[in-house]
């Protein structure tokens, strides 16, 4: 299957899914168990769009113990940035992302939660196809610890990649947490 197959039958079995939130507290509870998450001094967040499991607690959470959130924001059909959370608006394609605010750069040990329509038992995530986050994070001089959060039925066993895609280091799912060596 190629990368438009496979994004069309993930977008299927996503829509799907039941449960939402509660597959986002038992996602909350694993990051919880999570040193690199909990020693983090900013979480790039994104906000669920669609059928996406969603993060809204998990962004509370993190603003209950007083840490930074930031949150991406499109630029142009190319880049994105992260922005510092304030009010989120509906933007690109309608995804909520912040309306304003200062930009957040990543810095060594920060975390970033990253939405996909599939991820691979080896690290790799299929996005939606138009690379904001490859390109992202391969301007950065380091990388944040890059987290996957989806629902199990998103696992598969490979996945088609491109010399841009990036590896995940996390896996976060309501049942499990993946670690990935690269």
């Amino acid at each position: 299957m190629d990368k438009e197959q496979l994004r069309r039958e993930m977008l299927r079995l996503r829509g799907g899914e039941r449960g939402g939130a509660e597959a986002e507290r038992a996602c909350l509870r694993r990051l919880t168990e999570v040193p690199e998450f909990l020693g983090a001094g900013t979480l790039f967040c994104y906000a669920a769009y669609g059928s996406e499991l969603p993060t809204g607690r998990i962004a509370s959470y993190w603003a209950q113990i007083g840490k930074r959130l930031a949150y991406p924001r499109v630029l142009d059909d190319r880049r994105m940035a992260f922005y510092a959370a304030g009010k989120l608006e509906p933007g690109y394609r309608g995804i909520p992302e912040p309306s304003g605010g200062v930009e957040v750069l990543p810095a060594p040990g920060d975390f970033m939660l990253l939405p996909g329509l599939a991820f691979s038992r080896q690290g790799d995530r299929l996005g939606y196809g138009r690379g904001y986050y490859d390109r992202y994070l391969s301007t950065l001089g380091f990388r944040p610890v890059c987290c996957g959060i989806g629902y199990e039925r998103q696992l598969v066993e490979t996945l088609p990649c491109d010399p841009l895609d990036q590896r995940l280091d996390l896996l976060i799912t309501p049942e499990k947490l993946y670690r990935f060596v690269h």
